[in-house]
């Protein structure tokens, strides 16, 4: 059985969690909490124009959400890795805002990229509707 899907499901690995997991887990958490402030963004290459709409106004305002617009070189662990802006571009970088150690994407993000059971069902119940299947 794969290790990841064990996890999954709860069952208990032979020997449980490596001992590096745990002072891996106290780096992390010592490293948010000490976290610097967000660097100022890179300024756009094209001056005046505005970014294009994304999927960002859909998700309500977080005022505490921080993207750090790091490249992937720089991301570190414990790092947000949703990408910003098309990756052809210059100008395109990773969140960089702390996230959770066990998540790719910090909650901001988080909410950007998964769908809520709620949107599915609606989205389901339209699909089924429009063809005439029942609900």
């Amino acid at each position: 059985m794969v290790i990841s899907k064990a996890k999954r499901l709860g069952i208990e690995m032979r020997g449980g969690a490596p001992a590096w997991r745990a002072s891996m887990d106290a780096r992390m958490a010592k490293r948010l909490a000490s976290a610097s402030p967000a660097p100022k963004p890179r300024p756009s290459r094209a001056k005046g124009v505005a970014p294009a709409p994304s999927g960002a106004a859909v998700v309500a305002f977080n005022a505490d959400w921080r993207p750090r617009r790091l490249s992937l070189l720089e991301l570190k662990v414990g790092d947000c890795r949703y990408p910003l802006g098309d990756p052809r571009d210059d100008d395109f970088a990773f969140c960089g805002a702390p996230a959770p150690i066990d998540k790719p994407y910090c909650p901001h993000c988080a909410r950007l990229a998964y769908d809520s059971q709620a949107d599915r069902a609606e989205a389901r119940k339209k699909y089924r509707e429009a063809r005439g299947m029942p609900a």
